[in-house]
């Protein structure tokens, strides 16, 4: 695909995108403002927070930059942005919870009482609620991520590949958000784990990587490319990073565009592949699992990383024992890690779909509002046993 051709699809979907998102957020003014509005104050800030949220586009996709004196500015105003996009998430979320209460409730009967419950629950103390939820998210998103310990039982699995651990860290998004102290503390928690691979599930670089590369370069310190292995996510691809793997590489990690590579432990054979995104487009990083899986028909153990999960269908075709993938999030914030399940067969955690297990994980950073409510980012640490 020409760079003439990617540029003016890159427009088409921006220009899609902006439509969506222009037409959900007057919808939820509607909604919002006929259901929460009582005061005139209430829809000023409804305004304010829509008006935020529909500047999202400003910092996503290729052709963003913050150089200069511009850069602070930008970046508050990004954060101004991503808050009210996770406030009008959380009033739209308990607003809707609260009609659907008052629906089955009249459905009910509840007579006098379905009124006072109406009015306690609307005006300020809808737009208090929700504020409050926001924060308690933000707080939580900046924390940052657990880890889990995940145990994966494998039918066959070689003595010598026994308790064999995976350290796993998927959707960082290092970018405006996300950035040193919390990648820092990202490595640092991974290196206790004293796993004995290392994998990336894309949407790891989330802006121009001559703005982060000082951060990325902070992954170096989790091994080298015989240790560390690193799947395209979508992410990488909207900022050009994907394009151009060997400046990823430069940081340490082995970047596997449809490809495998054969690791040795304890003399048993791991065939460790990776596929890239769908949104790289046709060529030779349109995603590839058959590409993935040649040369490792032999390996005691295959495992590929995928950073969309539903190629796990393909991967089970393919023979391979384990994906790992992230993309979902879980929904990453309330209302919306109850909404998403709808839109992912394979949404979050361990599951298994013939004779192969997927591991989704919800998420190492976040993405857009740093915000985590109902979900908790997370370092996976996988256990290999024996079935």
């Amino acid at each position: 695909m020409s760079s003439g051709i990617q540029s003016g699809w890159g427009t088409v979907v921006t220009m899609a995108f902006i439509a969506v998102l222009a037409g959900l957020l007057a919808l939820s003014m509607v909604y919002l403002g006929g259901r929460d509005a009582t005061e005139s104050w209430h829809w000023v800030l409804l305004s304010v927070l829509c008006l935020f949220s529909l500047m999202l586009p400003l910092f996503h996709g290729p052709g963003m930059k913050r150089d200069g004196g511009e850069r602070i500015a930008r970046a508050v105003l990004q954060q101004f942005t991503y808050a009210s996009m996770g406030w009008i998430s959380s009033l739209f979320g308990l607003t809707v919870l609260r009609d659907l209460v008052l629906l089955l409730w009249g459905l009910a009967g509840g007579g006098a009482m379905f009124a006072d419950f109406y009015a306690a629950t609307t005006g300020t103390p809808m737009f208090i609620a929700s504020g409050v939820l926001t924060l308690l998210g933000l707080s939580r998103g900046a924390w940052g991520p657990r880890v889990r310990e995940v145990r994966v039982v494998i039918a066959g699995l070689p003595r010598a590949l026994e308790n064999l651990t995976i350290a796993q860290i998927s959707d960082l998004h290092i970018g405006p958000s996300i950035g040193r102290r919390y990648v820092e503390r990202v490595v640092r928690n991974v290196l206790k784990q004293k796993a004995d691979f290392t994998v990336l599930t894309g949407d790891i670089v989330d802006a121009p990587l001559e703005q982060v590369g000082p951060v990325v370069k902070l992954l170096g310190a989790l091994g080298g490319r015989d240790k560390v292995f690193y799947s395209l996510g979508n992410h990488e691809y909207y900022w050009g990073v994907g394009q151009r793997p060997q400046l990823i590489e430069a940081y340490g990690p082995r970047v596997l565009i449809n490809q495998g590579v054969a690791l040795k432990h304890n003399g048993a054979e791991i065939w460790m592949a990776g596929i890239t995104d769908p949104v790289a487009g046709d060529g030779k990083h349109a995603p590839s699992v058959e590409s993935a899986a040649k040369g490792g028909e032999a390996a005691d153990l295959r495992v590929l990383l995928s950073h969309r999960p539903h190629f796990v269908e393909e991967a089970a075709r393919a023979g391979f024992d384990l994906q790992l993938s992230g993309h979902t999030h879980g929904g990453q914030f309330f209302p919306w890690n109850f909404v998403a399940r709808f839109f992912h067969r394979y949404f979050l955690g361990l599951m298994k779909f013939e004779n192969i297990w997927i591991y989704v994980n919800p998420g190492t950073g976040s993405w857009g509002p740093l915000i985590r409510m109902g979900t908790t980012p997370e370092i996976t640490l996988l256990k290999l046993v024996r079935g």
